[in-house]
């Protein structure tokens, strides 16, 4: 199988971990490079820090960090030039003032802060041991129209790597998602057993999907019968999460139990020399 061509390529964003993570907050002004948001309200500016913006659908983590709520639960520690993002059970009390959630866990997106129309983005972890847990690096847009899934994994079955883009069409006031292309890859290797590098390289024309620089396959992200989508041309910022059971997982008999840990050693984004 070819490999990503690395000598087309310049890096435009680079987080190795060597520093301590810095957060956003209302009042850093942007821009400043390496700073992370930690919720799901991407686009909105100051940002708006509710419950409901710190997870997705039947998940039962919330998102957090450090300053949330004053509360001083830090899913992040950085040492040995690694992230390590941790999902635990919450205390009671912690639940009660966190709205009921089940666990703690933890998000980063570089919206507002990193965005790039186009390129080779990728990102280098391992993942849970653990069964019940979501990890996920991805790419989106500020509209929330579109978005490309470079790593999914249920883990649960640590050697099936998901990925693929999908698209909201928009008609009046009805939303619906179109399923441009999605994947469940063969068996592979254990995620969870070592790092792997989670590659997506993305053109005017198409999305192709690497593992370990490997190309595991690709599609032109405008197939015929579905609209173009402006999405598939506008900036995307990344994410990199680890989310707790949902219904995904929770229809595949995976349920969460005890600790997961996500470890990331890098997140970088490459332009295409043409």
């Amino acid at each position: 199988m070819p490999s990503i061509d690395r000598t087309k390529l310049v890096r435009t964003f680079s987080e190795e971990f060597d520093l301590p993570l810095a957060w956003w907050s209302d009042e850093r002004q942007p821009p400043r490079s390496k700073i992370w948001r930690t919720g799901y309200e991407h686009s909105r500016w100051p940002s708006v820090d509710t419950i409901s913006s710190r997870y997705l659908g039947s998940e039962t983590q919330v998102y957090i960090d450090p300053t949330f709520r004053d509360l001083g639960i830090d899913p992040f520690s950085v040492a040995n030039d690694k992230l390590t993002i941790t999902a635990r059970l919450l205390t009671s009390d912690e639940s009660k003032k966190l709205d009921g959630r089940k666990f703690s866990s933890g998000l980063i997106s570089s919206a507002q802060v990193f965005e790039q129309v186009y390129g080779y983005f990728e990102c280098r972890a391992k993942l849970p041991a653990n069964t019940g847990f979501f990890p996920a690096f991805w790419l989106y847009t500020f509209s929330g129209q579109t978005e490309i899934d470079v790593m999914e994994c249920l883990t649960g079955s640590p050697r099936v790597l998901y990925n693929g883009a999908i698209q909201k069409n928009i008609s009046g006031n009805s939303r619906k998602w179109n399923q441009i292309s999605k994947a469940e890859a063969s068996p592979g290797p254990d995620l969870s057993a070592d790092f792997h590098s989670f590659g997506v390289l993305w053109t005017p024309a198409r999305i192709e999907f690497y593992l370990d620089d490997i190309f595991q396959w690709g599609i032109d992200h405008t197939p015929p019968g579905i609209p173009s989508d402006p999405g598939f041309h506008e900036p995307m910022f990344m994410v990199v999460n680890l989310a707790v059971d949902g219904q995904w997982s929770t229809s595949k008999g995976f349920k969460a139990n005890g600790i997961g840990q996500m470890l990331v050693e890098h997140i970088r984004a490459y332009q295409i020399i043409t």
